[in-house]
């Protein structure tokens, strides 16, 4: 009954994580393996309660312990198919594994839309831990507003200002990513 009710929890927890993703495409996409693994624990000791009682049941009805024995052979079957689940959504964050081409795809057009960016040369995800990307990108600036702020002046005001001109607009873009994709918790730029 326990297990039961802690399935419960956890399928509705799941099923609103997974928002319009059928469940499988959410295992296989999904980048919170506690969740998942939480969820098919808990269907699996279902299911191993329900197979031990009916393998207790036919081994005192028919007085041979063998459906008890294909019970527990079908319980550590089921066990095992959930320590292939698990070691197939961690292994998928122990490689460094990217977002989905079409969040990246949002996340370029939305540096790409930046006043400051001409164009990239470089965007890189990875995901370091459910809800934490890190985005690694080479950008070339428009160097059209830099360009704007350091006319007419002397040659140390002008280094003075594009230095400090450069600084700012990598700290703006940066607060516009992590404001846009709040996931993204790092990133490394690099400017060509």
């Amino acid at each position: 009954m326990v297990e039961g009710y802690a399935f419960l929890i956890a399928y509705k927890e799941v099923n609103s994580n997974k928002g319009s993703m059928t469940f499988l495409m959410f295992i296989r996409e999904s980048d919170d393996p506690t969740s998942i693994g939480v969820l098919l624990e808990d269907g699996i000791a279902v299911i191993g309660v329900f197979l031990a009682l009916l393998g207790m049941a036919l081994s005192h009805y028919f007085h041979t312990q063998i459906p008890d024995a294909i019970a527990s052979i079908l319980i550590g079957v089921l066990l095992g198919f959930l320590a292939v689940i698990m070691a197939y959504t961690n292994g998928r964050l122990l490689i460094n594994r990217s977002l989905a081409l079409t969040h990246e795809d949002e996340i370029r057009k939305f540096i790409l839309a930046l006043d400051t960016v001409d164009t990239i040369t470089v965007l890189k995800t990875e995901i370091l831990a459910p809800d934490q990307v890190k985005l690694s990108l080479e950008i070339d600036f428009n160097t059209s507003l830099i360009e704007e702020k350091i006319s007419d002046d002397s040659v140390s005001n002008i280094i003075r200002k594009s230095v400090k001109g450069v600084g700012q607009a990598i700290n703006e873009m940066e607060k516009q990513i992590q404001n846009r994709f709040p996931n993204i918790k790092y990133i490394d730029l690099e400017i060509n």
